[in-house]
C-alpha cells in the first residue's frame, strides 16, 4: 500500500499534469491512510530477521522450546556430537534443505539442523524420507536419530528416523500432538 502510494505520488509529480479545478496547481494525491492490522507475532519478526540478515539476532525460536526438547530422552547437543559413537539423537530446527534425486529416481535430502549450540548436516536417504516427508520442511523443529559419518572430514548425521516436535510451515508455530 505504501509502495503503491509512493509510485502514484512520483508518477503525478513527474507528469507535470495540472488539475482541472485547481487553478493551475499540480495534482496532489490524498494523504495516505494505512489500514489497521494485528501486530506481528514474535515468530514472524524472527523469520523476517532470518530472511533479511541470514541469522537470528534478537532471539532464537528454540529458546522458547527448550522445555519441550528436554522431554525427549537422550538428546545430545550438536556441539558435543563429535565425541559420541553409535546411534545418536539430536533436536533442533531445520534451517536449510537441498533436495536431490538419486540414480534410481527417488528423492533424498541434505538438510541442516541447528540447535542452540551448533549446526550439522543431516543426510536423509529415500527410505527415511518416505516414512515422514512432512517433517522435512524448513523451520520445523525435529528430533533426528541417526549415525555420525565423518567421511569427508566434516561430521554429518545419517538419518535413521525423524520426529517433528513443532511445525512452523505456517506463520504461527503449531505443536505436533503425539
Amino acid at each position: 500500500m505504501i509502495l503503491r502510494h509512493a509510485r502514484e505520488n512520483s508518477k503525478s509529480a513527474n507528469s507535470n499534469q495540472i488539475s482541472l479545478f485547481g487553478n493551475g496547481r499540480l495534482v496532489v494525491l490524498p494523504s495516505l491512510r494505512l489500514a489497521s492490522t494485528q501486530p506481528s507475532t514474535d515468530w514472524e519478526k524472527l523469520m523476517w530477521e532470518k530472511e533479511l540478515l541470514g541469522l537470528f539476532v534478537s532471539n532464537h525460536p528454540l529458546k522458547s522450546l527448550k522445555s519441550q526438547l528436554k522431554l525427549e530422552q537422550g538428546l545430545i547437543a550438536i556441539k558435543d556430537i563429535a565425541s559420541k559413537t553409535g546411534s545418536l539423537k539430536i533436536g533442533g530446527m531445520i534451517t536449510r534443505i537441498q533436495k536431490i534425486v538419486t540414480k534410481t529416481g527417488k528423492p533424498m535430502l541434505f538438510s541442516q539442523v541447528e540447535d542452540l549450540s551448533s549446526k550439522i548436516e543431516v543426510v536423509v536417504f529415500p527410505n527415511v524420507l518416505e516414512k515422514n516427508p512432512d517433517a522435512w520442511q524448513e523451520n520445523n523443529v525435529v528430533v533426528v536419530r541417526g549415525k555420525l559419518n565423518e567421511r569427508d572430514g566434516t561430521a554429518k548425521l545419517l538419518c535413521d528416523d525423524v520426529k517433528a516436535i513443532v511445525t512452523f510451515a505456517s506463520p504461527t508455530p503449531t505443536a505436533v500432538v503425539q
